[in-house]
């Protein structure tokens, strides 16, 4: 039997840990948000500097000028692919240290809510978003839940909107690249 001393320091214990996992779970977003925003930039910068090249290039597109756009473009497009993969990991991170928050505030009893609350929202647990707030399923089975928390294409959340960005840059820069590499159109000389 625990003496009140050391149900004291365990609770403490517990907190602490609590604590922790509130840090990492911010920290993983803030993580995958900074790496996914860096890549949007330079995924972006990419663009804008194959549409320039093209445009220097127009109309008089020597075997050079093809190739230098087509590198970028392509580059553009393996940005955009890392990107991707990048905002699918990241999501998997954050959505484990949920499953480990979840437990730390059964331990701690802060997913009762309070006396006379009949509302779910009325508990001490933090439960932001949805996902937060799936706490009975992500506690039967965490393994289950992560896995129906994978990354989906038809799914209402930043991260999938994110997801379909990338796809969208990868397939313009692929598309500029074959643009270049079968002939960009050459401008009419005006009649006179």
């Amino acid at each position: 039997m625990l003496t009140p001393d050391r149900a004291a320091g365990r609770r403490a214990a517990l907190l602490e840990l609590y604590r922790i996992a509130i840090d990492e779970y911010r920290f993983e977003v803030q993580l995958g948000w900074e790496r996914t925003s860096h890549l949007l930039t330079l995924d972006s910068g990419l663009f804008a500097a194959s549409v320039g090249l093209v445009q220097l290039g127009y109309g008089s597109a020597g075997t050079w000028h093809v190739a230098l756009v087509s590198i970028v473009s392509l580059v553009g497009a393996g940005i955009a692919g890392l990107g991707l993969f990048t905002v699918v990991t990241c999501r998997g991170y954050y959505e484990r240290t949920k499953v480990k928050k979840a437990f730390f505030e059964k331990r701690l009893g802060l997913l009762r809510p309070h006396p006379g609350q009949t509302s779910a929202d009325s508990s001490l647990a933090v439960t932001t978003t949805d996902g937060m707030a799936d706490v009975e399923a992500m506690l039967a089975d965490p393994d289950a839940w992560l896995r129906g928390r994978r990354f989906r294409w038809f799914r209402r959340a930043v991260t999938t909107y994110t997801g379909w960005l990338f796809v969208l840059l990868a397939a313009v820069h692929a598309a500029l690249a074959l643009v270049v590499l079968i002939g960009l159109p050459r401008p009419i000389a005006p009649s006179g």
